[in-house]
């Protein structure tokens, strides 16, 4: 197929996306409060779409399922870490056993998303490949 010769380079790109993604929400969760723009919004569905973000740019590169399970722990475990940070560093932020659990509600989301739609794309790939007769 044509497009197969992009694969690398979008690979390259979602992995770019994906730790400049990470980095983001190391600085706006660490950073002290009067740094960050103040705006009206609930705090754990920020946390969970910030982290479902991040699982569907860091598992949608992933192949092999214990690759893909190992990418959901370390993320989940990012966001603990982050927590855990937020509890030490002395900036005026608090952790929460609630931002940890919208974290990994959204890591699950993500993933879930992230898989959902690999498989879908396969079976309509193999569905529209199958139809015209190419391989």
């Amino acid at each position: 197929m044509e497009l197969d010769r992009y694969k690398p380079a979008a690979r390259l790109l979602v992995r770019i996306s994906a730790v400049s993604a990470a980095v983001g929400v190391l600085y706006l969760s660490l950073a002290s409060m009067p740094d960050l723009v103040s705006a009206p919004s609930n705090d754990k569905v920020n946390h969970f779409i910030a982290y479902a973000t991040l699982a569907v740019l860091f598992t949608g590169a992933q192949k092999r399922p214990v690759a893909y399970l190992a990418t959901m722990a370390a993320l989940i475990a990012y966001g603990v870490a982050i927590e855990w940070l937020q509890a030490v560093g002395g900036n005026g932020r608090q952790a929460s056993l609630l931002d940890a659990a919208a974290n990994t509600a959204g890591v699950v989301a993500g993933s879930a998303f992230s898989y959902l739609a690999r498989h879908a794309l396969r079976a309509y790939s193999a569905a529209t490949t199958s139809s015209t007769g190419t391989s």
